[in-house]
């Protein structure tokens, strides 16, 4: 089984969404970043706990790859490629696709009995987000460029006001950012190849939609100038 390079993850692309300098500095300059606050790792830990309510209640028989290779990110995709190539239906949680060299990890990948597969986004959330469908695109944008047309649909999980989970189907409005992924990609690639990190002044993006990592090397730099 072939195991694909990639550049880029989710968690890089919305990096450099949100900052070309946070991009360059994650990728060159990674030991820049402190210990991450406790405030910020009790919101993450909210997150993956409701993260397992949705796949404990609506996900029952789904298996977990991340229990079977941690953080040997290499071999999330043959191995699920190989898991949906044995199986006519399963259920992933965390299953890997690499693709136009970008590598995601879909919180959940259903393949239905036809071969059609479903992709379900969680999170922890009452809205829909703008920055949740820019991650949702990168998502379906790699997804779809390796799947084809098995992609079936691809969905978000929030929470529900009269109900637990509610479930929309926001295939529509990915659709329609492929193209913008695609060029943002181009973007964020040259980005990192240059010598030297962008010229990027602070500014709200230090903390919106994400608290950057790298805040206090800019301050820093700020106050040599």
């Amino acid at each position: 089984m072939d195991h694909p390079s990639w550049i880029f993850s989710k968690t890089s692309y919305m990096r450099g969404r949100q900052c070309l300098k946070m991009l360059y500095l994650f990728h060159h300059k990674r030991e820049l970043i402190p210990t991450l606050p406790k405030k910020q790792d009790a919101v993450l830990k909210k997150g993956f706990g409701f993260e397992k309510q949705v796949q404990k209640n609506l996900f029952p028989k789904g298996f977990n790859m991340r229990s079977l290779l941690g953080n040997a990110y290499s071999e999330y995709h043959p191995h699920t490629q190989r898991i949906l190539a044995a199986e006519k239906q399963v259920t992933l949680f965390e299953a890997g696709i690499i693709s136009q060299q970008v590598l995601v990890l879909v919180d959940v990948l259903r393949q239905n009995e036809d071969g059609t597969l479903d992709i379900f986004e969680i999170k922890n959330s009452f809205h829909l987000k703008s920055n949740f469908l820019w991650d949702a695109g990168l998502q379906y944008f790699v997804c779809k460029s390796y799947l084809g047309p098995k992609l079936n649909g691809f969905n978000l999980v929030l929470k529900g006001h009269n109900q637990p989970f509610k479930v929309i189907d926001i295939t529509p409005q990915l659709e329609k950012r492929l193209a913008e992924v695609q060029q943002d990609l181009e973007l964020l690639a040259s980005v990192i190849k240059e010598d030297k990190e962008p010229d990027v002044a602070m500014g709200k993006h230090c903390s919106v939609p994400y608290s950057c990592g790298f805040i206090g090397y800019c301050k820093g730099l700020k106050t040599k100038k």
